[in-house]
């Protein structure tokens, strides 16, 4: 595809670039991009839009011919909206709009065009009154607690605590098996995919082929960057939960993952919840992210709850 340019001029030496070229697009997305959190990667990104394929619109505010703003869109052909880039509001959360100068957002905002949907924005540094509160994120900061899990459950009512770690002890008493990021994860990335589907049909996201192809692409680029986080609980030498994410920097981000069928009901998402905290206190790890999306555990474990911001035109 050639690339592609509309120009808008509303003041004198300021004008507005709609640029839908891929290759431009990351061109301009890693000038502006510092990849301070995993979502700030273009190849994080590119794995989605690679098969989602929507159309790039990316929106590049310029004054006096240099680059003030961007915002990076595309255009999701089945739901006739704009998005964040590449379009898969319903997963990626904490999106950017790159800014070189603050006041930028404004005049960006209002070049978004019709049917616009921005979702998962993480943060607002002015003109805040032109956005609405969007779903929260949930994350745990381990050094608040001086990487003592015991300091953590100390949040906890004394019985709510008492009835998680019973629960953890019955399961530990059958046997416990954990496998972190073996390299065998493309056989557990298929065993999760058909627990999904099983358990929630339709409404599981590995129900689509294209976020199944997808997903798949990202971990092999955790593999390939060598951030992989993976864990797997076998219980009584039987395969029971798989979760998949990875660390970036000091940051570790609970992703996807599933659980066997046979043993829901039994404890064992808390159990793998479990194991991910330990692990970030045993490590050291600066925030424990687990996405947005309460899912009646995240609040009632004490997570802290911070905002993201949406976008409706």
């Amino acid at each position: 595809m050639k690339r592609q340019k509309e120009v808008t001029q509303l003041v004198s030496g300021e004008d507005f670039e709609i640029v839908t070229d891929i290759s431009e697009c990351e061109k301009l997305w890693k000038t502006f991009s510092v990849n301070k959190k995993i979502s700030d990667m273009w190849e994080f990104k590119f794995c989605f839009h690679k098969y989602f394929n929507n159309l790039p619109h990316f929106i590049v505010h310029k004054k006096h011919g240099k680059v003030v703003g961007m915002l990076p869109l595309s255009y999701d052909n089945e739901q006739k909206l704009f998005k964040f880039f590449p379009g898969d509001d319903d997963w990626i959360e904490k999106n950017s709009i790159f800014l070189h100068k603050k006041r930028s957002l404004k005049e960006l905002i209002k070049m978004c065009p019709a049917n616009t949907k921005l979702t998962g924005i993480e943060e607002i540094p002015l003109y805040k009154k032109m956005f609405q509160d969007d779903d929260c994120t949930y994350s745990l900061y381990p050094k608040e607690f001086n990487y003592n899990l015991n300091n953590y459950h100390k949040l906890f009512k004394r019985k709510h605590v008492r009835n998680i770690l019973r629960d953890l002890r019955k399961i530990n008493k059958k046997g416990v098996d954990i496998i972190r990021c073996p390299k065998s994860y493309k056989k557990y990335y298929k065993i999760v995919k058909k627990w999904s589907v099983k358990t929630f049909g339709d409404k599981s996201y590995f129900y689509d082929k294209r976020f199944v192809k997808a997903f798949s692409d990202v971990l092999d680029l955790f593999m390939k960057k060598e951030i992989m986080y993976m864990t797997v609980v076998k219980v009584d030498d039987e395969l029971a939960a798989i979760d998949f994410g990875c660390i970036y920097g000091d940051t570790m981000t609970v992703f996807a993952g599933g659980v066997n069928p046979k043993f829901r009901n039994q404890g064992i998402a808390k159990f793998i919840n479990m194991e991910h905290i330990k692990y970030g206190f045993d490590c050291k790890l600066d925030k424990l992210e687990f996405l947005a999306f309460n899912f009646n555990w995240k609040e009632m474990w004490h997570l802290k709850k911070e905002k993201l911001f949406k976008f409706m035109k």
